[in-house]
């Protein structure tokens, strides 16, 4: 018989009685650590010592008698287990007990019921402990997620502001670099500029990823074919002294989602692999169809039941901590030094992770290595988006047309307003709703594009575009922003077609674009 060990308080004046109670636990397989107590103080001591994982106690002990010792108890160890052992005692007084706390109670002319009901309390209290963690990991999931979404929100705002910021700057640049030849005083310079705007460009594109407001084309894809095309890249990134595994799952299914974002995912998930590994290691990368079940979704809070594609990438490096894991999809923690990590990288992640309404979890331990396991939806069917007409080459031309532009920036109104009559456009610039509804009425030509930011005051960009349409039946319409998932599906604009230019954009692409939706449409 296998011996299961365990810590008994016995509150006992009789040593014979605490010997038979002993007694039976060991014929029941009970490994029994036991100290007996006979008075209140004695029992607040021992409990003090501690852990116990029940108290047995005799009802009619003197001076002490069951219903005292349960009471000392319940204020010191609440959840303690407390079972009553009596050679007699009336219902009524076992029932007041059993109210009072007592989770059972055992004749001791019949002690063969003690053993199982020590075995359903012990059961009791592990399972009660197993649903405190769970609760506890609930909760701090939550909060973790009600955070995320926080600092989301924010980061989607930072990097609208920032997108302004840089549309004008770039804008500018390119203008100047209109009127300087190759080699003149100040063309380098303002190619720099320019080159540190893409770069700030991308920086915010990642902060758009991690509050998943970035601009994606989603389509039904199989990510065995997609993560094939990028090994090659993976290989470089990685290097010649790590092993590299590619082990894809056969009849994959198919998932939705754009393949530039696996990509991106693919290449912070290697380069974190890589800086984790000191020397020597490897990295794998591998594919499996699962399902998840509500068992398993009942202590992954951001989980639901159902057919998922998992993508995992893997290392033996030195892993994390518990104190690491804690912050690793916040924006700007990092554990690189301040020249080799921005921090945004698993934020982008989760970001990117979330908007196609799949999950993130991680396995690492110290010195362990680290495992990262992506949740993506199985697609049914395979049903991808109809790809827009990709405008041709790029080019500076413009043209004769009307142009109504609504920015709420000044800076950007300007400096936008400054491009297209530059180009040659009549221009009518409005910084508000209102202004532009008032130029729609009043003016007295042809206007032949709205080229409109999407988030404005008053209304929103499609909402203006609507009542435009209405005052100008069969004007183009195009739209701008720094945040590229915005308001642009409304169901009231489905059946048009829509036109959309990311900020920062260039001089080159705004030119391209306007010309396009004059042109197409």
């Amino acid at each position: 018989m296998i011996e299961e060990e365990i810590r008994l308080l016995l509150v006992e004046k009789s040593a014979r009685d605490a010997d038979l109670i002993l007694n039976a636990l060991a014929k029941e397989g009970y490994l029994v650590h036991a100290e007996r107590v006979q008075t209140e103080q004695a029992l607040r001591q021992a409990l003090a010592r501690g852990p116990w994982d029940l108290v047995v106690s005799d009802y009619a002990l003197p001076g002490f008698p069951g219903p005292a010792a349960l009471q000392v108890v319940r204020q010191v160890a609440p959840d303690l287990p407390f079972i009553l052992v009596s050679a007699a005692i009336a219902e009524e007084a076992a029932i007041d007990i059993m109210r009072a706390g007592a989770r059972d109670y055992v004749m001791k002319d019949r002690l063969s019921r003690l053993a199982p009901a020590i075995r359903r309390e012990l059961a009791e209290v592990r399972q009660r402990q197993r649903r405190r963690e769970t609760e506890k990991m609930l909760l701090s999931r939550l909060n973790q997620a009600q955070k995320m979404e926080a600092i989301g929100t924010l980061a989607g705002g930072v990097a609208h502001d920032c997108k302004n910021i840089l549309s004008v700057v770039k804008g500018y640049a390119e203008l100047a670099l209109t009127q300087i030849k190759p080699g003149k005083p100040g063309f380098q310079e303002l190619q720099g500029i320019l080159q540190a705007t893409q770069r700030s460009a991308e920086l915010t594109n990642q902060l758009l990823a991690f509050a998943r407001k970035q601009k994606v084309a989603p389509k039904v894809v199989n990510l065995n074919d997609t993560v094939a095309g990028m090994l090659k890249m993976l290989r470089r990134l990685i290097g010649d002294d790590i092993d590299f595994k590619w082990l894809p799952a056969e009849g994959l299914w198919p998932v939705m989602i754009d393949s530039g974002q696996v990509d991106q995912i693919l290449a912070n998930l290697c380069v974190n692999a890589r800086d984790a590994i000191i020397g020597q290691g490897r990295i794998s990368i591998a594919t499996a169809n699962v399902t998840l079940d509500e068992n398993y979704c009942a202590v992954h809070a951001d989980c639901v039941p159902g057919d998922y594609v998992q993508l995992s990438v893997s290392d033996n490096g030195m892993g994390m901590d518990r104190e690491t894991q804690t912050h690793i999809f916040e924006p700007f923690f990092t554990t690189k030094g301040a020249d080799t990590g921005t921090g945004l990288g698993l934020a982008m992640i989760y970001g990117i992770v979330k908007q196609n309404h799949g999950m993130i979890n991680f396995y690492s331990e110290p010195c362990q290595g680290t495992i990262f396991r992506i949740y993506l939806p199985r697609q049914h069917k395979a049903a991808p988006a109809a790809a827009a007409p990709a405008p041709g080459p790029s080019s500076f031309i413009g043209g004769a047309e009307t142009i109504l532009l609504v920015e709420d920036d000044k800076v950007i109104l300007d400096m936008t307003a400054r491009i297209l009559k530059q180009l040659g456009y009549r221009v009518l610039a409005a910084a508000t709703p209102g202004t532009a509804l008032q130029q729609a009425k009043r003016h007295p030509g042809k206007i032949d594009l709205l080229l409109s930011d999407v988030v404005l005051p008053e209304l929103n960009g499609c909402e203006l575009a609507q009542q435009i349409m209405r005052l100008r039946p069969g004007i183009r319409c195009l739209f701008m922003s720094g945040y590229t998932a915005d308001f642009i599906t409304d169901n009231e604009l489905a059946q048009a077609t829509v036109h959309f230019l990311a900020k920062p954009f260039s001089l080159s692409a705004l030119a391209e674009k306007v010309r396009y939706v004059l042109d197409h449409q």
